[in-house]
């Protein structure tokens, strides 16, 4: 045994870009799993930061054909909410890039338009301000901003004084309602969250055949099983199946689909796992 250990040694010394190359080969293979797994840890092995992370659920439209999953429209999610009795919270989601004035000028930031009841299904209260009511997601109300804290520092110095003052997005003038807290996250990050009942019209999301990128995520209540909820919304779907028979060309109304936020993006990761394991 002391004898072929030697002998590797020699023969490694001897083939010195051999050896280079293993050594390398298994750093990159250690460093590429080391990466992929702090990422599934940080990921979902650790709880998510908000309370009761298991009750929390991803609702889509299905395509009628192959039921692939598509964003939501937003009249059809008002109609979901107006009819549902199985979620504590549903609220819909989605961001756009705008041009906000600031002392040093133009900078682009990222806005999340968001429905009434987004923080409350996250349990996030601002640490400065006041919290997102149902009067500001209405058409034609007031526009209130809500700053992340990062977004905070960065671009007004953690100025406490912002809030209740007006700003200039894309030309017109909001005023800040609250600044978030530093330790609040969500896929995709903004600078801004705002209600999105007052950017409807002039985002085209009254339409029922657009989408433009429009999720939703639930809050399960208390006892309500996800197959439960499932056919409860499969329910819902089928009529506004016949109530709007073909909103779009080749999709419409169907039942939608419930699951847990990261499911599919957590297979795709240990999938990445595996072979490198």
């Amino acid at each position: 045994m002391l004898s072929d250990l030697r002998h590797a040694v020699r023969m490694l010394v001897k083939s010195r870009s051999f050896t280079l190359a293993a050594w390398l080969t298994l750093a990159l293979g250690i460093g590429a799993n080391t990466a992929i797994f702090s990422l599934i840890n940080t990921t979902f092995l650790r709880a998510l930061p908000y309370p009761d992370p298991d009750s929390l659920v991803r609702v889509a439209e299905r395509r009628q054909a192959i039921g692939e999953t598509i964003p939501v429209s937003y009249p059809n999610f008002l109609d979901w909410q107006r009819r549902q009795d199985v979620f504590s919270a549903l609220t819909i989601y989605q961001g756009q890039t705008m041009k906000l004035r600031t002392a040093q000028g133009a900078e682009l930031v990222s806005v999340r338009h968001v429905s009434a009841q987004f923080f409350d299904l996250f349990g996030v209260r601002p640490v400065l301000g006041r919290a997102m009511r149902s009067e500001d997601d209405a058409v034609g109300a007031e526009r209130f901003a809500w700053i992340a804290n990062d977004a905070w520092r960065r671009l007004f110095g953690g100025d406490p004084g912002l809030v209740g003052r007006s700003l200039v997005l894309d030309g017109r003038s909001v005023v800040v309602a609250g600044i978030l807290p530093e330790d609040f996250r969500f896929y995709r990050g903004a600078d801004l969250t705002m209600a999105i009942a007052p950017f409807a019209r002039e985002l085209f999301l009254d339409m029922r055949q657009n989408r433009s990128n429009c999720e939703v995520l639930g809050r399960l209540k208390s006892g309500v099983a996800i197959a439960t909820a499932q056919a409860h919304m499969d329910v819902i779907a089928r009529r506004l199946a016949d109530e709007y028979p073909r909103p779009t060309r080749g999709s419409r109304s169907q039942p939608p689909r419930c699951a847990s936020p990261g499911g599919r993006l957590a297979s795709v990761l240990l999938l990445l796992l595996g072979p490198s394991a």
